[in-house]
């Protein structure tokens, strides 16, 4: 049994206003499937169902990618492929179904937001020295920032986890994998400071960082704390305490660290994981050079004016 596309597709549209679909549904279907119908009558001059084939299809998609679809419009179109194949199959108008293993495409994560050197530096400082909580509050942040830890490596940090002499502090990340990353001076100058006072919590956990009460100070409490700092430094939403760890290996990378000695320190399992701060760097350096670039051309620029009136004075 011969069937065209264009039937397969009509009887497909009924089905959906069967089951309830709304307009606007439909006529996306319609005009998505109807696409495929006319790359398919361009390229290979057919309209006979059974005649698609996995191979066509991927070239179809293929065709998507070059015109620029957006991930979401590709995964959408692939969707409704499918669902238009696997209803083909069912109603018997084709006996494989070309569609089955089609892949949808990989959306690529956004690149987390990091500070600048200088919003940084204003963060460091929003904490009020003066009090016992400011005094802890600005060792957090120094220490987030000094080692790259994670909020719950944060939390799980100890007092004899800390070593002053040797200017390095032990962190349990993930799977109870310890490591050892060094406390940079201004960072054991706010730890230090914080230690003076720290009695004065009537401890009642060896946690390095406490609550009013004297226990360890939870993740989400110190999430919650370090939230107001970071408010008044972004100027943008999607910044979090999470900004400090990425402005950290983004910022070590701008100064040339190596991609390995990161790698330990972030405590990640896969050097593929911190390749990802590689193009956060380069993204930082992208617009430096552009903003270098754009003051030479408007010089270069300048002295070709200035050479002109000369020629022509």
């Amino acid at each position: 049994m011969v069937i065209q596309m264009d039937n397969a597709i009509a009887d497909f549209l009924m089905y959906l206003r069967a089951r309830g679909d709304s307009k606007h549904t439909i006529r996306a279907y319609g005009s998505d499937l109807f696409q495929l119908v006319n790359f398919c009558s361009d390229n290979f001059d057919l309209n006979n169902i059974s005649l698609i084939n996995r191979n066509i299809i991927r070239k179809f998609i293929g065709s998507l990618y070059e015109k620029s679809n957006s991930f979401s419009t590709m995964s959408r179109k692939i969707s409704v492929i499918k669902s238009f194949f696997e209803y083909c199959k069912i109603s018997g108008f084709i006996t494989e179904d070309p569609a089955l293993k089609l892949i949808y495409p990989k959306t690529p994560k956004p690149l987390p937001k990091h500070f600048t050197f200088d919003e940084m530096r204003q963060l460091l400082h929003l904490a009020d020295t003066k009090t016992n909580l400011g005094i802890r509050d600005q060792a957090m942040l120094e220490l987030l920032y000094a080692t790259g830890m994670r909020i719950g490596e944060l939390e799980k940090v100890e007092v004899k986890h800390y070593d002053p002499e040797r200017t390095l502090v032990k962190i349990i990340g993930k799977g109870r994998k310890e490591r050892l990353n060094p406390v940079g001076s201004y960072a054991i100058r706010a730890i230090n400071k914080y230690l003076k006072i720290r009695p004065k919590f009537s401890p009642k956990d060896e946690n390095l960082f406490l609550s009013k009460s004297g226990k360890c100070l939870k993740a989400d409490c110190i999430r919650q704390i370090l939230h107001k700092y970071i408010v008044q430094v972004a100027k943008v939403p999607g910044y979090s305490v999470h900004s400090i760890r990425h402005s950290f290996a983004t910022h070590l990378l701008d100064n040339g660290c190596n991609l390995r000695a990161l790698q330990i320190m972030m405590g990640h399992e896969n050097v593929s994981t911190t390749q990802l701060y590689v193009h956060l760097s380069l993204s930082s350096l992208r617009k430096v050079y552009d903003k270098a670039f754009a003051f030479a051309f408007k010089r270069d620029h300048q002295i070709m004016l200035d050479f002109a009136e000369d020629c022509y004075a």
